[in-house]
């Protein structure tokens, strides 16, 4: 406890030093400058009700703002992932071919012209047969350098 007033007109009213006594004037408070009305018990406790509602509001909204913002990483981290496949994919370049078992020359040549191999199936195992100056088409990917 602090200090006991012994001299002034504090020290009659038994006030610690350094403190002031609030008194009530009319309907407020007041408490040195400043003063303020007085509340009853159910109007703080409807205050204190009313301050719970708005905290449990708030700690709802942070946590849906918590769980967007985790869903928003995991779908940017999904994406850069994606990207990063694509990225690698576009490094490949993608030929074409036309098997065949049986063909008339003129069916592959044609699909020389377009571009594409021309594999032929021979017994057990399979063959190019395109001629040595043959240039395919590159459909996708980076060109031959």
């Amino acid at each position: 406890m602090g200090r006991q007033c012994t001299s002034g007109p504090s020290a009659s009213r038994g006030v610690e030093a350094g403190r002031r006594r609030p008194t009530t004037k009319g309907a407020g408070l007041t408490a040195g400058p400043y003063s303020w009305p007085l509340a009853t018990p159910e109007e703080i406790w409807a205050i204190l009700r009313e301050t719970a509602r708005e905290q449990q509001e708030n700690a709802r909204e942070m946590r849906e703002w918590q769980q967007e913002t985790a869903r928003l990483q995991r779908e940017n981290e999904r994406r850069q992932q994606e990207i990063a496949r694509l990225q690698r994919e576009n490094d490949r370049r993608l030929y074409g071919a036309m098997p065949h078992l049986e063909a008339d020359d003129s069916v592959a040549k044609h699909a020389a012209r377009k571009g594409l191999f021309v594999i032929r199936a021979t017994g057990s195992s399979a063959s190019i047969v395109d001629r040595p100056d043959f240039r395919p088409r590159i459909f996708s990917g980076p060109p031959p350098a």
